[in-house]
């Protein structure tokens, strides 16, 4: 996802396929395949509200509603900044997690985890910046499709420590303390 928006607020006047205001973009990671890796999604999968023009500065994540989705807020140069809520129910499980560091920094920023469910990996890294002037939040989320379940999860911290945990209940938030 990137929030657009020039720098010039008279560029259409000296490149006139360019505009101030400018939609922001979002891109479908497709995985390994032929072809492009990341897709343009149309306005037709995530509604018209997200392409509007506007003086883009930056973007952030976070769950703002706790229901498991990411929902994203863009701030703009002279305007307000827009909260795009991620309502869709299409019935997925998920899982996040928050860490707390014990050691070095309190919110694991910098810790890298692992998740295994039903045979396929994903690893999420604790960082708070992503972009320009923002900061997303710090909770990692994963999504766990239908009938998803955590079979596994590691975490290296930041310390080198590393931790092993069975089998979470998906579909809430598992807060994960640094061990001693």
């Amino acid at each position: 996802m990137t929030a657009n928006g020039h720098l010039e607020t008279d560029i259409s006047k000296v490149q006139e396929s360019q505009t101030y205001a400018q939609p922001a973009q979002l891109f479908w990671n497709a995985g390994a395949r032929r072809g492009p890796r990341f897709l343009a999604v149309p306005p037709a999968k995530c509604g018209e509200d997200l392409f509007q023009p506007m003086v883009g500065r930056g973007s952030a994540y976070a769950d703002i509603d706790g229901d498991g989705d990411l929902d994203v807020i863009l701030v703009q140069t002279g305007g307000p900044p827009m909260l795009l809520r991620n309502d869709q129910d299409l019935g997925r499980n998920w899982i996040r997690l928050r860490l707390v560091g014990k050691h070095g920094n309190r919110d694991g920023i910098g810790a890298e985890v692992v998740l295994r469910s039903r045979g396929v990996s994903q690893s999420r890294t604790v960082v708070p910046t992503h972009g320009y002037l923002s900061q997303s939040e710090l909770p990692l989320t994963f999504g766990l499709g239908k009938g998803g379940e955590v079979d596994g999860v590691e975490i290296l911290w930041p310390g080198g420590k590393q931790q092993s945990l069975g089998r979470l209940e998906p579909n809430q938030v598992h807060v994960i303390t640094e061990p001693e």
